[in-house]
């Protein structure tokens, strides 16, 4: 008989392949589900007013993932095709060591981490590591229309609301070609309103579906707040 040694590992991400759209809040609530969040080495991107309890982003994350696929997307860029995921794949099969040093640097060692993956530039190493971790996704959705005027309210985006509507537009095709490719992961697919509006039951779901112990409800109601709810309904 053979034990499975496979390190545990969640992505969270949206189809969208762009920000709000509750990643923040769920990956909070995995940190209280005592998931490894990182950040160990170079710490979490800082709460703003955008997210005032935190985004839960590593900031060596742009010197390690965001670097190496640079040539694919930036910030502002039209995101890659489904013809271009071969290329990825070559660019993560080179740079795999990079990237177990980054695991390494910023995780607790076999701790369960949780890290988000919202452009999906991580799903190529793990493709190349499917023996090595015990790779689940959770999969955000939110409708469309809300998540364009949320992230026209953010400095970054304010008054591009054609480009806004563009990119998100092309991020979701390319979003829907990446978790096709990559089939194999155990994916969990979360409402962003049933998140909000139902944060006990959908906090159960995911620890049943991750396998770890429940999140007590007095925390997982204090964590969505409110405040929070307002936050991301703007």
């Amino acid at each position: 008989m053979t034990v499975d040694k496979k390190r545990k590992i969640v992505v969270v991400c949206s189809r969208s392949g762009l920000g709000r759209v509750g990643s923040s809040a769920l990956m909070g609530l995995l940190r209280l589900g005592e998931l490894d969040v990182g950040g160990k080495a170079t710490g979490l991107w800082k709460p703003n007013k955008y997210n005032p309890k935190g985004y839960f982003e590593i900031n060596g994350n742009k010197q390690c993932i965001h670097k190496i696929f640079s040539k694919f997307s930036d910030q502002f860029a039209i995101p890659p095709t489904r013809s271009q995921i071969p290329n990825m794949l070559m660019l993560a099969k080179r740079t795999i060591n990079e990237f177990e040093k980054f695991i390494s640097k910023e995780f607790n060692k076999q701790s369960f981490i949780a890290i988000k993956g919202i452009r999906f530039f991580i799903f190529p190493f793990l493709h190349f590591l499917y023996n090595k971790y015990d790779t689940k996704c959770i999969i955000l959705h939110r409708n469309r229309n809300d998540q364009i005027k949320s992230m026209l309210q953010l400095h970054s985006w304010k008054g591009k609301n054609k480009l806004v509507k563009k990119r998100c537009t092309q991020w979701h095709a390319f979003g829907t070609s990446v978790l096709n490719y990559f089939s194999k992961f155990d994916y969990l697919h979360v409402d962003f309103e049933k998140l909000i509006n139902k944060p006990t039951q959908t906090a159960n779901k995911i620890t049943g579906f991750l396998g770890v112990k429940s999140i007590k409800p007095q925390k997982v109601i204090k964590w969505i707040s409110p405040g929070i709810t307002n936050r991301w309904r703007k």
